[in-house]
């Protein structure tokens, strides 16, 4: 999570960064981290967290002001009529046009899950857990026999992309 804002009464507005490297929505910015897991910075899902459960939050980094600045500039545009500026408006996801747009099922997802590791499902719910960040392999597991989700990285090579890179098959595969 990121924090956005200092209310000054002991409560912080905070967002969760996406589990994906690409914007989904206008809400969605990328924030130019190259880290996967802090690409995505996802400013419709904003909630407010207590100082002292985010005192217990591990601190990776800091947003310096021009990062924070795009970020609650993002945060303000939403719902507004008025499209972001030029640089910004690309940093950002498509709009949300169709009713069956299968984003709107990712939204509420991503809403609810983030809700419940947010605040335990209510606003001032006591810590009764830590919340969930990382997920690590258990003890005495390499990383080398957990399940993958593509092929291995020899298969692909680079391709100048957005911010970098992307993957796409090697030729003759």
């Amino acid at each position: 999570m990121a924090v956005l804002e200092d209310t000054g009464r002991g409560r912080f507005l905070i967002a969760p960064f996406s589990r994906f490297t690409e914007p989904a929505t206008p809400g969605e910015w990328l924030t130019g981290c190259a880290a996967p897991g802090l690409a995505v910075l996802c400013l419709w899902n904003v909630d407010f967290m207590e100082e002292l459960r985010l005192g217990r939050a591990w601190t990776i980094g800091r947003l310096i002001a021009a990062q924070l600045q795009r970020a609650l500039r993002v945060r303000a545009s939403i719902g507004c009529e008025r499209p972001l500026p030029g640089r910004l408006a690309r940093e950002v996801g498509p709009p949300l046009v169709h009713l069956l747009d299968p984003r709107r099922e990712y939204l509420r997802e991503e809403r609810a899950l983030w809700r419940g590791e947010s605040a335990g499902g209510r606003p001032d719910a006591p810590d009764e857990r830590p919340p969930l960040l990382l997920a690590y392999p258990q003890t005495g597991e390499r990383a080398e026999s957990l399940p993958k989700a593509a092929e291995t990285r020899a298969a692909y090579q680079a391709r100048p992309g957005r911010r970098g890179g992307s993957i796409r098959p090697a030729a003759g595969t």
